[in-house]
Parts: C-alpha cells; sequence; structure tokens
C-alpha cells in the first residue's frame, strides 16, 4: 500500500471514503465547540465540497493539503506550505515548508517517517476564505495526530490562551488573519503536548 500519486494514478483508484481518527477527533472537537456557542455547522467532505459552495461560507478544513485536494487547488495557506511525500526532497516523508524563515527557523520541517510516531508538525490558519469577504480557519497536520493537536489547540481554552497571547505580543489588532506553525509530541498514537513554534501575522 502506498499513497495516491496525482501524476501518475487514475482519479478512480481514490479511495475518498477513508477518514482517519485523529481527523475525526479533531472534527468533534470543533463542533462540540460550535455547539457550545449554539452554532450548527454543516458537515462535508472535503471532496464534495464545490468552490460555489465554499464562495459564500465561513470555511473550517480539518485535515492536511497531502491528502485533501481541496486545499491544494485553492492557497488557503501562504507561509507554511506542506510538501506532499511523493516530493523531493526526502521521497516517502511529508513536511511543512517554511516560506519566509525568521533567523534561527528551520526551512522545512520533516514530519515522521516510521511508527510509532513520535511527533508530528501541524498549521493552524486563519485565512480569507474562497471570497474575499468570508474567513477559513485551517487545521493541518503533516499526519492526522497534527490535524487533532491543531483542533485542540483553537478548542481548548488553556490552549488557544497561547496563541492569544504571542498574537498580543506582535501588537496585534483583533480579528487578524495569521498562520501558527505546530510541533507536536505524540505518544502511545495521541497528540500529548503541542508547541508553537512560529507565528506569522498576515497582511
Amino acid at each position: 500500500m502506498r499513497y495516491w500519486r496525482d501524476t501518475d494514478d487514475p482519479r478512480d483508484a481514490v479511495v475518498d471514503t477513508f477518514t482517519t481518527i485523529g481527523d475525526l477527533a479533531g472534527v468533534h472537537e470543533v463542533t462540540r465547540v460550535l455547539a457550545q456557542l449554539g452554532r450548527t455547522p454543516v458537515l462535508k467532505r472535503a471532496q464534495l465540497l464545490t468552490w460555489d459552495e465554499a464562495i459564500n461560507r465561513e470555511l473550517i478544513i480539518v485535515g492536511s493539503p497531502i491528502s485533501i485536494r481541496t486545499l491544494r487547488e485553492h492557497p488557503f495557506l501562504q507561509e507554511f506550505l506542506f510538501k506532499d511525500r511523493n516530493d523531493e526532497p526526502r521521497v516517502g516523508v511529508g513536511a511543512i515548508m517554511n516560506r519566509h524563515p525568521a533567523p534561527g527557523e528551520e526551512a522545512i520541517f520533516f514530519g515522521p517517517s516510521s511508527r510509532p510516531y513520535q511527533f508530528d508538525y501541524a498549521v493552524v490558519g486563519l485565512t480569507p476564505g474562497v471570497s474575499a469577504s468570508r474567513r477559513a480557519l485551517i487545521l493541518a497536520g503533516i499526519t492526522s495526530h497534527g490535524t487533532q493537536a491543531a483542533a485542540e489547540l483553537v478548542c481548548r481554552e488553556q490552549q488557544i490562551r497561547k496563541l492569544l497571547d504571542r498574537l498580543r505580543a506582535l501588537n496585534t489588532r483583533f480579528p487578524v488573519f495569521f498562520e501558527c506553525l505546530l510541533r507536536v509530541r505524540v505518544s502511545g498514537g495521541v497528540p500529548v503536548h503541542s508547541e508553537i513554534l512560529s507565528l506569522r501575522v498576515r497582511q
């Protein structure tokens, strides 16, 4: 078994009904918080989302651009971009590319290459939506462990405070578009700790 390749494999070879446990846990976190706020989201598999539907909606996208074609077709993220496992460098290993590394920052963050996973990287991004008047919240890890950790960061009070404090430290005026890179520690198949490595405020 291997990951599907855009360039080599026919579209009918895609198994698009599979959802990983981390993505599912992330969706659960998001819907739990929205329910507490009295909001009812419309849940839809990314493969079934059309741009006509998305253009007038606020979006929350849970999952990695490595596996979600929708995220590859629309450039929501600008600062931290996902490298497909089939691309160089390190074919077979997913990664997040840091487009504008600050002094002391790495230019590329490689995900885990062997199981059991002990770490992952993830991005939390609040970006313009398909329409500039709308917003999109991107919660994406290289693996599903990172995706779960990204969702937990925005859905759990103690964790979201850390992100808001970092944004305030940049003298940011809210609301704001941003992209945040996380390093995630994984133990027993569960994300157990997330650390904010880098934060970019979008202009």
